[in-house]
C-alpha cells in the first residue's frame, strides 16, 4: 500500500528496487527438498476457508512450533492472500502430510487489506502461535500494526492489546495511530532466563513531522505484557492505555529520540531505533539470543538521503536491548556493527553511531559501508553445542561488479559482527541475488534466497570460528516475487536447549516457503529437507549372539536420525536406538551394536536414514552368526589303586599307617580319608600337577578292626571321581 512520500520504501517497492536479473536455470545441486503436501506442496488452497491458489499470494512467513509442550515442531505459515475485495491474512500448519487451515482470516476489519504477516510462538512452553501484520483502519485513519494470538480451543485468532479507539476494540501497536505503519516482525521470548516467552514486535512507522511528505520511517519495538487477573485497562502503558483487548497490553521500548513534530531529539516522545533518524528505517526483523536467549535483537536497513550529512546509500544495522529502568518499557537499544557500537539515545546526533561517517560505518553490518545493502533477516543460534546463542544476520549487498549478493554475519566476542564464509558472499558470484532468510536447525545455520527465477538453499559447515557455506538445493520457480522464508523444527530456543534437543524426538529438518507463478496468481509452495540416500554395509564383529551393523547416510544437507532395522526376515521387527547426524553433504558412516541374536542363524538388517519429511532405507543385508561349538564333556579323573592288601597286620598299641600306591590320568587334587566306624581317623591331600603314579601314606588309627578308605580326585574343571577300599587290621 503506497503513500505520497518520495523517500518511503514499502516492501513491494523494496523488491522492485532490488529487482533480480534473470539467469539461466542450472542443474540441481542435490535433490534434498520435497513438496510438503499434495499437489506440489501447495499451501494457499482451501476453498472452504475462502481462498484458492488461483487468487495468488503476495507475502508469507513460516516458523516451527507445536500446540503441546514438548510436541514435535511442525511448519506454521501465515500469508497475504488475494481474495475478492481485499487481501487477507490466513494461517495454515503442516502435519501428517497435509496443510490445515487455522481459523478464519486474521484481519481485524475483513473489508480492509492486510499485508506483510509474520509468525512465531510464545506463551507457556512456547505453545501459543502469535502473528503480526498491518492493515488500513478507516477508524484510526492510517495503516496499523496488529498482533493476534491463536486460540486453539476456539480455532480462532484473537487480536490483542489495548484498545486505541474508544469502544472499537482496535488494539493497534502504532506509536501514533494517525501515522502509517507497516512491515512488522514478531518473535516470542523473555528477557528473564526461564521466563514465559512474550510476543515482541518490531515495525516501521512514519514519524517526525506534521507534514506527511517530511516524515521518515522509524523502527519501533513493543513487547506484549499479559494482563493480570481481573485487569481491564492497560493503565500506565505507552503509547496508549486503553481497555485490555484479549488479555494483553503493548509497551513500547527504548529511549525517546523523535516526536510526531520533529526528527530531532528536542521534546522527543517516540523511541525510534534508527541510527540516523533523518532517514527511512525499513523492514525490521527480530530474534532472541544470548545466555538463556534473553537478549532481543533487531535488524533493519536505512535508506534515503541523510539530513545530517551522513551516508545516503542503503545500510544494514542491528541493535540489542539492554535493561534500563529509565527508558520506555525498561530497555534501551544499543547498535552493534562490524567495527563499533553505540547507544541509540536522545543526544544531538541521536547517539555515537551517527556522530560522523566513520562512526556510522563502524556501527553498520555492510561488507562495504559505501555500497547499498538491504533485505536484512536475523536468526538466533550457535554452532557450538552448549554455548550461548548469538545473532546471525543475512542481507543483500551490491558488490564492486554491480551485482547484488547475499552475505551472512555472526556476532563474535559479544561486541562486533564478522562476515562468515571467509568474508565472501554465499550466493553465486557475478549473479544478482536477493531477499534472503536465515534460520537454525539444531546447531546449523541455514539460508535461503532468490537468484533470478531460482530459489536457493544451503547451510554452514565447519566450526563457529570458521564457518563455510555449502549449497544444498536450487529450483526454478518462474518469475515469482515472493521472498522465500525458511524455518525448522529445531530452532535455537530454550524449548530446544538452543538446538541440542529437538522436541518430540524430531530430526529438526528445515522447511521453506516460496512462490511460483505469475504475480497475479502466485502460488505459495512448501518444501522440506529429506535425506538423499542410505547404504547398508557388511556387519562386523560377528559372534554367536552379537554383531556390529554398519551403514552410510547421505543427509541431503539437513539433519537426520539414523538407525537399523533387523530381524529374522525382511519384515525385521526390531530396531536399534536412533542417533542424530548433523547436516553435511558428505557421506557419513554410522554403526550400532546388537546383541541377543540367535546362534547359528541368519538375521536380516538394513540402514534407515530419517528426516521429519521422509526417510530412505538401504538395501537388505544378512548376517549369519556361527553355530555354537560342540559341548565339551568333562570326565572325572580315573584313579588307580595298586598293591593294597585286604588285610594288614600290626602290633598291639602301635599306630596304623597305610601306604597306598595311587595313579591319576590328569592333573588332580587327590584326597584320601580313612574311617573307623564312620569316624574319620586320617586324611591326606596331594596336588598332582600332571598324570602319573605316586605314593601316599594315611593314618588309620590304632588297634584292629576294619578301616574304610575313600579316595577322591578332582580336576581343574571340578569333575570328581571317588573310589573306595576296605582294609582289615589284625593285631598279631
Amino acid at each position: 500500500m503506497s503513500r505520497p512520500s518520495p523517500l518511503r520504501v514499502t516492501r513491494r517497492r523494496a523488491l522492485t528496487l532490488a529487482a533480480l536479473a534473470s539467469v539461466a536455470s542450472a542443474a540441481s545441486a542435490g535433490a534434498v527438498l520435497i513438496p510438503l503436501g499434495a499437489p506440489l506442496g501447495l499451501v494457499n488452497d482451501d476453498p472452504a476457508a475462502g481462498f484458492t491458489a488461483s487468487q495468488g499470494v503476495l507475502t508469507a512467513d513460516v516458523t516451527g512450533g507445536a500446540l503441546a509442550t514438548n510436541g514435535a515442531h511442525v511448519p506454521w505459515a501465515v500469508f497475504e492472500q488475494q481474495t475478492p475485495g481485499a487481501t487477507r491474512v490466513f494461517s495454515r500448519s503442516f502435519a501428517n502430510g497435509a496443510w490445515t487451515t487455522r481459523g478464519p482470516a486474521l484481519n481485524v476489519d475483513a473489508g480492509q487489506g492486510a499485508e506483510a504477516p509474520s509468525i512465531d510462538f510464545a506463551g507457556p512452553g512456547r505453545t501459543v502461535p502469535w502473528a503480526s501484520w498491518y492493515e488500513a483502519s478507516p477508524t484510526l485513519g492510517a495503516t496499523q500494526i496488529f498482533a493476534s494470538r491463536f486460540d486453539a480451543a476456539g480455532n480462532r485468532w484473537l487480536a490483542a492489546g489495548q484498545d486505541r479507539a474508544p469502544a472499537q476494540k482496535l488494539p493497534s501497536l502504532n506509536i501514533n495511530t494517525d501515522f502509517d505503519a507497516e512491515n512488522p516482525a514478531i518473535a516470542g521470548g523473555s528477557t528473564v532466563a526461564g521466563g514465559t516467552p512474550e510476543p515482541w514486535v518490531a515495525w516501521q512507522e512514519l514519524d517526525g513531522s506534521a507534514i506527511a511528505a517530511n516524515r521518515r520511517d522509524q523502527i519501533f519495538v513493543s513487547r506484549g505484557v499479559k494482563a493480570g487477573t481481573g485487569q481491564t485497562a492497560c493503565t500506565g502503558f505507552s503509547p496508549g492505555d486503553g481497555p485490555v483487548v484479549n488479555g494483553f497490553c503493548w509497551q513500547e521500548t527504548g529511549i525517546a529520540r523523535v516526536s510526531r513534530a520533529s526528527l530531532k531529539a528536542d521534546n522527543a516522545t517516540d523511541p525510534s531505533l534508527n541510527v540516523d533518524t533523518s532517514r527511512n528505517g525499513i523492514e525490521p526483523d527480530i530474534a532472541f539470543t544470548g545466555p538463556g536467549d534473553t537478549v532481543p535483537w533487531v535488524v533493519w536497513y536505512e535508506t534515503g538521503p541523510s539530513g545530517r550529512g551522513l551516508r545516503g546509500n542503503d545500510m544494514v544495522f542491528a541493535a540489542k536491548a539492554v535493561k534500563d529502568d529509565a527508558a520506555e518499557g525498561g530497555f534501551r537499544w544499543i547498535a552493534v556493527g562490524r567495527g563499533g557500537t553505540g547507544i541509540l539515545d536522545a543526544s544531538e546526533t541521536g547517539g555515537p553511531c551517527a556522530a560522523g561517517i566513520a562512526a556510522l560505518d563502524g556501527c553498520s553490518l555492510n561488507a562495504n559501508p559505501a555500497a547499498s545493502a538491504e533485505d536484512a533477516r536475523i536468526a538466533a543460534g550457535t554452532m557450538t553445542p552448549g554455548a550461548p546463542t548469538v545473532p546471525w544476520i543475512a542481507w543483500t549487498e551490491r558488490g564492486a561488479d554491480g551485482t547484488t549478493g547475499v552475505y551472512v554475519a555472526r556476532l563474535v566476542s559479544g561486541e562486533r559482527f564478522v562476515i562468515a564464509n571467509a568474508g565472501r558472499r554465499i550466493s553465486t558470484p557475478g549473479v544478482d541475488a536477493g531477499v534472503p532468510d536465515i534460520t537454525f536447525a539444531g546447531n546449523t545455520p541455514f539460508v535461503t534466497w532468490r537468484e533470478g527465477p531460482e530459489v536457493r538453499t544451503g547451510h554452514f559447515e565447519g566450526t563457529a570460528a570458521d564457518p563455510l557455506f555449502v549449497p544444498d538445493d536450487r529450483r526454478s520457480t518462474g518469475s515469482a516475487a515472493i521472498p522465500p522464508r525458511i524455518a525448522s523444527g529445531c530452532a535455537a530456543t530454550p524449548a530446544t536447549a538452543d538446538g541440542a534437543t529437538c522436541p518430540g524426538g524430531a530430526a529438526g529438518s528445515p522447511f521453506v516457503l516460496f512462490g511460483d507463478g505469475p504475480a497475479a496468481a502466485e502460488r505459495l509452495l512448501g518444501a522440506g529437507y529429506q535425506p538423499e540416500q542410505a547404504l547398508t554395509s557388511e556387519a562386523t564383529g560377528v559372534t554367536t549372539t552379537a554383531a556390529t551393523l554398519n551403514g552410510v547416510a547421505v543427509t541431503g544437507g539437513g539433519p537426520v536420525r539414523v538407525r537399523f532395522e533387523f530381524g529374522p526376515t525382511t519384515a525385521y521387527g526390531s530396531t536399534t536406538p536412533a542417533t542424530t547426524i548433523a547436516p553435511t553433504r558428505a557421506a557419513t558412516a554410522f554403526a550400532a551394536a546388537v546383541t541377543g541374536l540367535p546362534a547359528g542363524a541368519t538375521a536380516h538388517f538394513r540402514a534407515v536414514v530419517e528426516g521429519d519429511f521422509g526417510r530412505v532405507t538401504g538395501p537388505d543385508r544378512v548376517v549369519t552368526t556361527p553355530a555354537p561349538p560342540a559341548p565339551v564333556v568333562n570326565t572325572a579323573p580315573r584313579i588307580g589303586v595298586n598293591g593294597l592288601a585286604g588285610t594288614v597286620r600290626t602290633r598291639r598299641g602301635a599306630p596304623v599307617v597305610l601306604r597306598l600306591r595311587l595313579s591319576v590320568n590328569e592333573a588332580s587334587v587327590v584326597t584320601v580319608r580313612a574311617r573307623r566306624a564312620g569316624r574319620v581317623v586320617g586324611t591326606v591331600t596331594v596336588r598332582r600337577a600332571s598324570a602319573g603314579a605316586f605314593t601316599v601314606r594315611v593314618r588309620a588309627g590304632r588297634g584292629g578292626g576294619r578301616v574304610a578308605l575313600g579316595i577322591s580326585a578332582r580336576d581343574g574343571a571340578g569333575a570328581v571321581r571317588v573310589v573306595t577300599r576296605s582294609v582289615r587290621i589284625v593285631i598279631r
